[in-house]
């Protein structure tokens, strides 16, 4: 007959292994994804400064196009004010 004492010996460090297995990749895990975290959380900070870039960059574009525009149109209606003779007379009166 097989001494217990033995068998149970190598069950204990059968199962001491694999816990020992377990919690080694459970933790392996868990440092791998709190740098995946990290990383994620680098990721989105990094977008959102990008948009706002891109949100500055695009409104000094809109802004700068709308008063080409607005100087434009007052070029534009200048120039006709000058063209329209106004209700008075163009010629010199002498006293």
């Amino acid at each position: 007959m097989a001494d217990w004492s033995v068998i149970e010996n190598n069950l204990w460090l059968y199962d001491s292994f694999w816990r020992l297995l377990y919690y080694s990749g459970f933790q392996l895990q868990v440092s791998i994804m709190s740098e995946y975290e990290k990383s994620k959380k680098v990721r989105r900070i990094t977008s959102v400064i990008y948009l706002l870039i891109m949100a500055v960059i695009m409104g000094g574009t809109y802004i700068s196009q709308r008063q080409k525009e607005v100087a434009k149109k007052e070029a534009q209606a200048l120039k006709l004010s000058e063209e329209i003779p106004g209700g008075f007379s163009e010629t010199t009166t002498q006293n």
